[in-house]
């Protein structure tokens, strides 16, 4: 009876000692971290003719008594991380604008340390606004260049320069940066589609990028090496992937829309004065260069350039000494400018052409508003 008594004890803490292995992998499978080493050992109790016995120890290859190892197995890798946008909305862009950023977050969800490649790039015509927007994409954004933060959380292109994530630890966060160069033409509303892909790559060497990783499903399982299990999921979804995760965000161009318009003017004239003057021999006629903006983007370096007709002669002066040219925005304080003093850097006359603006009169018209130019001729008397 004794010995029965002794095997239903084995048998009891056999199946206790295989359900503890059990539910260790179950727990460590989810978030040990990869090489991990486990290991178990079994211990056999006995005796014989009521004579207890030295316990036996398991090995993998069987045992003697009094000897024995622990059987190992290492924990495998499980390749699992997400790609989102951080962004809520297409990114504005101006044209020719460059470092416009979009901003990615990468999250490495598994067990172990690993490097990120990172590809960007434009997506074709007709794809949908990825939030929603009613415009598809029908431009392209130029120099697409995927950077890393360099942990301030803030786009900056002097310090943000790592082209691929290094070294990126279970459970952290990265933010990723897209800068780009907008379209070199195009209209406010013209929208570029673009993606990120993050491919995984081998982690464990600090300030080298690593090479590629290969998923091991299509061999036996092997408890002394370290093998791979890409359980990354299409849109962060369950079951296995392919080690790339992919998101979307873009770009819309805002820029100036400018609209030039001209008016004339009769001043005064011989007989009239300023009177109901008309367009005589001796009158002054003024020119009003109206330029407004009805974009959402400022137009900046504006240069206004209007050749006179060779029958009606400049008026220099016109305004005050030394004040040939008028201007001012939406009807605010006016501005002056001399075109006959042979500056040519802010209003210049040259034969019958006229120039306003330049490096020395930096004119800029902001959303909304209107400059006005104004200058003054003479019709000759005679």
């Amino acid at each position: 009876m004794e010995i029965v008594i002794k095997r239903a004890s084995l048998f009891f803490r056999l199946g206790l000692t295989a359900a503890t292995l059990l539910l260790g992998q179950q727990v460590l499978a989810a978030g040990t971290t990869a090489g991990t080493v486990v290991s178990n050992q079994a211990s056999v109790d006995y005796s014989v003719n009521g004579a207890d016995q030295t316990d036996i120890l398991s090995t993998a290859a069987g045992s003697a008594p009094g000897t024995g190892d622990p059987t190992t197995f290492v924990v495998d890798n499980r390749v699992d991380f997400s790609l989102v946008t951080a962004d809520v909305a297409l990114q504005t862009t101006g044209l020719g604008q460059t470092n416009v950023p979009t901003r990615f977050t990468l999250t490495n969800e598994g067990n172990s340390v690993q490097d990120f490649r990172l590809d960007a790039g434009n997506l074709p015509d007709t794809t949908a606004d990825p939030f929603g927007g009613g415009n598809p994409d029908n431009t392209d954004m130029a120099a697409l260049t995927a950077y890393v933060d360099d942990g301030d959380d803030t786009w900056n292109p002097a310090t943000d320069t790592a082209l691929y994530v290094d070294e990126l630890a279970p459970d952290a966060t990265v933010t990723i940066w897209v800068a780009a160069t907008g379209p070199a033409t195009g209209v406010t509303g013209d929208v570029a589609v673009i993606d990120l892909d993050a491919t995984v790559r081998a982690g464990g060497l600090v300030g080298t990028e690593g090479g590629p990783v290969t998923q091991d499903s299509g061999v036996a399982d092997d408890p002394d090496a370290v093998e791979v299990v890409f359980a990354d999921g299409v849109g962060g979804g369950p079951g296995l992937g392919d080690g790339v995760e992919t998101d979307q965000s873009g770009y819309q161009v805002a820029t100036a829309s400018l609209e030039v318009t001209k008016d004339v003017t009769v001043v005064s004239d011989p007989f009239n004065d300023t009177v109901n003057p008309k367009a005589i021999p001796g009158a002054i006629i003024e020119y009003s260069v109206q330029v407004t903006n009805g974009g959402t983007q400022a137009a900046s370096g504006i240069v206004v350039t209007d050749a006179i007709d060779a029958l009606v002669t400049f008026l220099a002066d016109a305004y005050g000494a030394g004040q040939d040219i008028r201007y001012d925005i939406d009807g605010g304080p006016f501005s002056y400018c001399d075109a006959s003093d042979g500056d040519a850097t802010d209003c210049d006359l040259a034969g019958t052409t006229l120039t306003v603006g330049g490096a020395g009169l930096v004119l800029t018209v902001a959303p909304t508003e209107t400059l006005t130019v104004s200058f003054r001729v003479q019709i000759p008397a005679s």
